[in-house]
């Protein structure tokens, strides 16, 4: 695997969720959490040994930008991979039936067209799309005005290094 592809792969860990949450998400992201998350991928790639790292997130933005534009495109090894990860996306969730006529489209639905061309996957109409996102808006909505905010932090695991485990030598 070349350093460029690894690249991209980082800058979409860097990129996506971000982006996702600029979309689709119930609350606007800080800027410090978009530092913090570039930074936190950053340190992975380099430990990684991957080189030429963009120096900010607009930089790997606009790097993954261009690599989608020139590498994303379709072959019939991207549309077997593709189809294989949905499967095991979906392989715990039950009604294996109705995958194929209701989940697969909504999956198809959220990719951009750019990607769902490589994937190999069908046109989605421009009616169900616009569903789709707009249950994901509603969705955001709901949450922003209607959840009430949590009184106390909830943790999966101790607070302290010395209470946590997988810390001790």
């Amino acid at each position: 695997i070349s350093n460029r592809d690894y690249l991209y792969v980082l800058s979409i860990f860097i990129v996506e969720p971000i982006e996702w949450t600029r979309k689709f998400g119930y609350r606007s992201v800080d800027p410090k959490e978009k530092i913090a998350l570039y930074k936190r991928w950053k340190d992975i790639g380099e430990q990684m040994g991957i080189k030429n790292i963009p120096k900010s997130y607009d930089e790997t933005l606009e790097y993954a930008r261009v690599y989608e534009n020139k590498y994303m495109k379709y072959n019939i090894t991207n549309e077997k991979v593709a189809h294989a990860t949905m499967d095991l996306l979906l392989s715990k969730i039950p009604l294996k039936c109705l995958h194929r006529t209701l989940l697969h489209p909504v999956i198809h639905a959220l990719c951009p067209p750019l990607l769902r061309n490589a994937m190999g996957f069908p046109e989605v109409s421009p009616v169900f799309q616009s569903l789709i996102e707009s249950f994901l808006h509603m969705h955001a909505f709901l949450v922003r005005h209607l959840v009430l905010p949590k009184n106390s932090i909830v943790n999966r695991t101790s607070l302290t290094d010395e209470e946590y485990e997988a810390t001790k030598i």
